[in-house]
């Protein structure tokens, strides 16, 4: 009769499955009949929008759709215009080995955007863009901690870890108005970046607070352009019956879309109505020791052991803090009389972790609205490469990084004929954990055919014990349980504290 083995499961944080679906766009159309006619292109871009994910029979969808935005001169209007388009999308990404309560976060990126106008009415929208989805489910590991059987002997391993202790996530929305001092037209163009300021959990419940920070230009009634700087806060909670006081809490928030919106028309009171949706992503980690059998012997018969290979994770540390990068712009061949406001945005970061350091490097695109001398308005866009570090409390090369970077704010400094001095104020969050190589027993074949030679009683054996030495590797040595060693020496420890002489007794069978 075999082993019989007792179990206990633990549930780790797995490692990031990655994946980037692309989506092409075009657009071809007409102006609604509302707009004016268009003489300049001065800005297009493209917004994805994720609004619906979830993960189904091990494949991720995504819907959603990707919001074109054209602001443009006319030579109707004095002023800007905005057109604004959208076209839906439905994406699907194989996730192997995942359930479908795995949490999904998705960061879109514009690969590249082009305009052509074709006649005042008319134009045409070229461009692509990518969804980098990174999925975290938990991973669960089922360990031998016991075993039963007619002369079976195993030894248990310690190792310090970190288990998942919890999972939530929402999908919200937050709406805020704001008043204006003067009656405004058209919201030319809008940023919005996020914080998270606080997060605290009690049994069941994780509460989250944080803020939006929302940047706009806006159209005055005269033609004139206005910049508007708001925070709107929020504050949620997210619910499972696994999550505990205290413990590790990591929490994501993705902004799936923002609209702000304008009065059509005049009112006593001109408000700006602001419209978040936003998606909730959170895990608890809980520091945790694990003892699982490493080992294990019988002292009659041999043993075919199979043995499992695990990276155990440990968590290192938890960062979250922020990081500044200054840069000198040149103005292009055309020089403005007047900067009106400076709009930045991240592009094609890459985070590593090597050598006991975090490694960011992307692209910071400043978008500048300037001011011709007759007052005209144009558009300056430089991508400028950047490159930051961060230093870990570990040298350790098997680590793993899981978090973001997000753009807080950018400032504008000292302007000159030249140019300007800019600034982008950024936020690294996320953990840092060890990846530690080790390996249980998951099973074991007793071969009860064969038998193992035994010593006749009276055989005397010594043994010369080193300190340090383990009883469990003497014991294994000469096929005798623990047990029976230990009492055979009047052994009070498992380890041995000094040089040692033993006595090795005979067998039992």
């Amino acid at each position: 009769m075999g082993p019989a083995f007792e179990y206990e499961t633990y549930h780790f944080p797995a490692a990031v499955m990655t994946g980037n679906p692309e989506q092409g766009v075009e657009w071809d159309g007409v102006l609604p009949d509302y707009l004016p006619d268009l003489s300049r292109v001065l800005r297009c871009t493209l917004v994805p929008l994720v609004l619906e994910r979830r993960v189904v029979a091990e494949v991720l969808h995504l819907e959603g759709e990707i919001l074109i935005r054209m602001v443009y001169e006319s030579s109707e209007d004095p002023g800007l215009s905005v057109f604004e388009t959208s076209i839906p999308f439905q994406k699907t990404m194989d996730v192997s080995s995942c359930s479908d309560e795995a949490i999904a976060r998705i960061r879109p990126r514009v690969d590249y955007c082009h305009c052509r106008v074709v006649n005042k009415r008319r134009a045409e929208i070229r461009g692509a863009v990518s969804f980098r989805c990174e999925i975290s489910c938990g991973e669960e590991e089922t360990l031998p901690v016991a075993v039963t059987g007619d002369g079976m002997e195993y030894h248990k391993k310690e190792a310090e870890c970190v288990t998942l202790q919890a999972t939530a996530a929402l999908q919200s929305i937050e709406r805020g108005d704001f008043p204006l001092e003067e009656r405004m037209t058209a919201v030319i163009d809008q940023q919005i970046g996020m914080r998270i300021v606080e997060k605290r959990s009690v049994d069941g419940k994780l509460f989250v607070k944080g803020s939006f920070l929302l940047h706009l230009l806006l159209q005055q009634e005269t033609g004139g352009l206005k910049s508007l700087l708001r925070e709107m806060p929020f504050s949620r909670v997210l619910e499972d019956p696994a999550i505990t006081e205290g413990g590790v809490c990591q929490v994501f928030c993705e902004i799936l879309s923002f609209e702000a919106t304008l009065p059509e028309q005049e009112t006593g009171e001109e408000l700006l109505s602001c419209h978040v949706e936003f998606h909730l992503s959170a895990r608890q980690l809980q520091k945790n020791k694990i003892a699982a059998i490493d080992d294990l012997f019988s002292v009659a018969h041999p043993v075919l052991l199979q043995k499992k290979h695990l990276l155990l994770p440990c968590l290192s540390e938890m960062i979250e803090e922020t990081g500044s990068v200054t840069e000198q712009i040149k103005w292009g061949d055309e020089k403005p009389k007047q900067v009106v406001d400076l709009f930045g945005t991240l592009d094609r970061v890459n985070l590593q972790v090597r050598f006991g350091e975090v490694h960011l490097q992307g692209n910071l695109i400043y978008t500048f609205y300037l001011k011709r001398e007759d007052d005209s308005t144009f558009v300056q866009e430089r991508s400028v490469p950047f490159e930051m570090m961060r230093k870990l409390q570990t040298e350790n090369d098997d680590l793993r990084f899981e978090g973001s970077l997000e753009l807080l704010e950018v400032d504008l400094g000292e302007i000159t004929d030249q140019g300007a001095t800019v600034s982008a104020s950024m936020l690294l969050s996320g953990s840092v954990t060890e990846l530690h190589p080790t390996e249980f027993v998951c099973d074991a074949t007793v071969e009860t055919d064969r038998k193992k030679e035994g010593r006749q009683p009276g055989d005397l054996v010594l043994y010369f014990g080193e300190k340090g030495e383990s009883v469990w590797s003497i014991a294994k040595k000469y096929d005798l349980s623990v047990k029976s060693l230990m009492e055979e020496n009047h052994l009070t420890e498992e380890v041995l504290g000094a040089k040692s002489l033993l006595l090795i007794p005979t067998k039992a069978y």
